[in-house]
């Protein structure tokens, strides 16, 4: 297979030296910036272009990997789309991206598939399976802490010129968007929200640097979501209460543990057991699972698992979130309309 990656800033280099590593076939890149094409070219031996339709004409790829910021999205995944090739992206944030896709989506045998890489993260995988199994009843509520000063993200460039800089891609809201692909995936649609937001920091950015939100699940699960683009250390913290037991998970050492009532006990899940490892670790797997399965899916061999129509779903959720925070009252989501 044949694949282009749109976008050589540090995830598409990721995606590149992942795919590069699957073997996946032969893999060009594409991005304006000739230091970002001379390190791709240099580190993974593949063939840069500085021009997009060049690209897709020198290079006649089968599948297009979008991994520029999410307000370039539109062009390129539209682009690839509308030529029937197979179109993997990077989180949206825009609502009007995610419908011009449906829009454009030529049939089941194209793949559209739009990231939600936590979801493959082992930690997560776990939580799901705990609650699957009904280890200790069903949830009844979470608190979540997730954050990490901005600067820090990106420390071998100047955040002010980093697009989680700027209001409409801004760090917290890409942040929430990451994190509700996957507290939906474990706790179910989300019908209403009460969110707090604010620029709190001294940040040169146009940013709000913290934002707090309640969700309620239709499963009546309660949820507690604090994002900031200030914490130092980063921090990613989750505990989660049932009337049997509580998960707690810090990614931050890796660790996962369960308290069950019965046993009175907790029990911690190791790296080697869970296949847990810290964020400190430069942690690829996950990255490199969504490749797989997105190469998967344009060989036919498995649907990917996450469509468009869920991250539309997650979108909801975001901008209802922003309602809530602009508008200061509780917002409710209107359910997704029944397909027909």
């Amino acid at each position: 297979m044949r694949v282009l990656v749109v976008g050589l800033g540090s995830m598409g280099k990721r995606r590149v030296r992942d795919l590069v590593r699957l073997e996946a076939g032969p893999v060009a890149g594409f991005d304006p910036r000739e230091d970002r094409r001379t390190e791709a070219r240099e580190r993974y031996g593949i063939d840069v272009y500085t021009d997009f339709d060049e690209a897709l004409t020198r290079h006649e790829p089968d599948a297009v990997v979008v991994s520029t910021p999410p307000d370039r999205h539109k062009e390129y995944a539209l682009a690839s789309v509308s030529r029937g090739l197979h179109t993997f992206t990077e989180l949206n944030l825009d609502p009007s991206v995610v419908d011009a896709l449906i829009a454009a989506h030529r049939g089941p045998g194209i793949v559209i598939a739009p990231s939600a890489t936590m979801r493959l993260h082992p930690a997560i995988v776990r939580m799901r399976s705990l609650l699957e199994g009904r280890a200790f009843g069903p949830a009844l509520l979470f608190t979540y802490h997730t954050g990490q000063w901005l600067p820090d993200w990106h420390p071998w460039e100047d955040y002010r010129d980093f697009f989680a800089s700027r209001a409409a891609t801004g760090a917290c809201r890409e942040i929430l968007a990451i994190e509700l692909s996957w507290l939906v995936w474990l706790f179910g649609p989300v019908d209403a929200v009460q969110a707090q937001r604010a620029k709190l920091s001294s940040l040169d950015a146009d940013i709000d640097d913290v934002y707090q939100v309640i969700l309620e699940f239709r499963s009546r699960v309660l949820g507690h979501v604090l994002v900031d683009a200030i914490a130092r250390p980063a921090v990613r913290f989750f505990r989660m209460c049932a009337e049997g037991g509580t998960i707690e998970w810090d990614a931050g050492s890796g660790s996962l543990r369960r308290y069950d009532v019965a046993s009175a006990a907790w029990q911690s899940e190791t790296e080697q057991s869970a296949g847990l490892e810290p964020d400190t670790a430069g942690r690829e797997s996950m990255y490199l699972s969504e490749m797989r399965d997105f190469l998967g899916a344009c060989r036919g061999d498995a649907p990917y698992a996450y469509g468009l129509e869920e991250e539309r779903d997650v979108l909801r959720v975001l901008t209802a979130i922003d309602d809530s925070a602009g508008e200061g009252r509780r917002v409710r989501i209107a359910r997704r309309s029944a397909p027909g």
